[in-house]
């Protein structure tokens, strides 16, 4: 997409998003094709394979997800309606779904805090925003909003392709992703599909985001940690 588009939209919703202040954004993933292609020897693994399968197919677009946002802040996190107390295929999914964690993003300081229970303990996981983002002409209309298309790879090598809309410039997404001239109402990451099926913006009572008070370590830092844990693990 030719920049000065770009500049374009912007320029002309900065009254528009001078009003956008608060607000939510609720997704639902979609399971899209198989995600193991290769059959493992090993029948205990395939199993969980299988089971795995069936239940990322089971419960599509049955798990919702919200992204609220307050001013320079958003926060994206799993919505519980679904019981999964005694349910471990459900668990399984909320974790490959992303509902293991709860993403904040400050759009004004450039940065997002992802919280994770790492292994009963709980930590903050900072990182900057994607600045890597490929943008193209390619747009089609979801719902009432003409999108645009954008698409990275990130660090494990994975496609992201997102589908945001001009009409609603506020730079954030669902999983953390964000940093594009338009809300995220699409993102697709391997054969997940996430996709806006509520937005409601302004609402008569102001979205509250409280981002906990946890340690925070950098991405690298992170990293360090599951590579001694799987290390130590080995070892035992």
């Amino acid at each position: 997409m030719n920049k000065l588009i770009f500049l374009y939209f912007l320029l002309s919703n900065i009254f528009i998003f001078s009003q956008y202040d608060s607000g939510k954004v609720t997704y639902q993933y979609q399971f899209e094709g198989i995600p193991f292609e290769k059959k493992v020897q090993n029948e205990i693994a395939q199993e969980a394979i299988n089971n795995l399968y069936k239940s990322l197919l089971s419960y599509s677009g049955k798990i919702n997800y919200e992204l609220t946002f307050n001013n320079n802040l958003s926060e994206f996190k799993v919505v519980e309606t679904l019981n999964s107390d005694n349910d471990k295929n459900i668990n399984n999914v909320k974790n490959l779904t992303g509902a293991g964690e709860v993403v904040y993003i400050n759009t004004k300081e450039k940065f997002k805090l992802k919280l994770l229970d790492f292994f009963g303990d709980k930590v903050m996981v900072k990182d900057s925003l994607d600045d890597n983002w490929n943008l193209t002409q390619e747009s089609k209309k979801i719902g009432n909003y003409i999108c645009y298309k954008a698409w990275m790879k990130n660090e494990r090598n994975v496609l992201i392709e997102a589908w945001y809309t001009p009409q609603i410039p506020l730079n954030i997404g669902p999983r953390g992703y964000g940093n594009l001239p338009g809300l995220i109402i699409e993102l697709k990451q391997a054969t997940l599909l996430y996709v806006a099926k509520e937005i409601v913006l302004n609402p008569k009572k102001k979205s509250v985001i409280k981002i906990p008070n946890h340690k925070i370590i950098s991405e690298k830092e992170f990293n360090k940690m599951l590579t001694e844990f799987d290390r130590n693990k080995r070892k035992s």
